[in-house]
């Protein structure tokens, strides 16, 4: 029988971990959070109706849920990253109440394209355009715009709409 040492059983693990992520957007949302993010039974359901999405044999979803229940983590940081580095040609405006809550997901989801895409999907992000609110996917037409409810997105088109919380404190 094979003894593996400790460092070969992390590696081992690591590896099925990533290619659990390259199939499933449920396993790669845990994936890059790096332990920071647990899965519900709601998120699970979440991502799971994403995975059609980012296949491309669903054009949309409503989500509706109150605030503090994992909907930004489950979509709104994490789910362009994944649709971009399955599908590189395509492009994701995510827009927000506020311009520094969209950049904030714009960043977040740059640096995991950045981090993982070229490890499990063959990926990289441009150096030619990487802002935080507007990036590309290098070598390809995708890429992400983040911006505020009013914000410029005039002549821009998209694959993917995410409207993360219109209104501040809406009630």
């Amino acid at each position: 029988m094979l003894k593996l040492t400790d460092k070969q059983r992390k590696q081992l693990a690591w590896e099925a971990q990533s290619e659990l992520a390259r199939r499933s957007y449920r396993d790669y949302v845990v994936h890059v959070h790096l332990g920071n993010y647990k899965h519900f039974r709601h998120t699970e359901y979440i991502a799971d109706r994403l995975e059609p999405i980012a296949r491309g044999k669903q054009k949309y979803m409503f989500i509706e849920m109150p605030p503090r229940h994992g909907k930004s983590m489950t979509v709104t940081e994490s789910f362009p990253s994944y649709y971009l580095s399955k599908n590189p040609s395509k492009r994701v405006i995510a827009a927000s109440y506020s311009d520094t809550l969209a950049k904030k997901f714009g960043r977040l989801n740059r640096s995991k394209l950045e981090e993982y895409g070229l490890e499990l999907f063959g990926v990289s992000l441009s150096q030619s355009n990487s802002s935080q609110s507007n990036w590309d996917v290098a070598a390809e037409d995708g890429g992400m715009i983040s911006t505020g409810i009013g914000g410029s997105i005039t002549g821009q088109g998209a694959d993917l709409q995410i409207i993360e919380t219109l209104f501040k404190n809406a009630r």
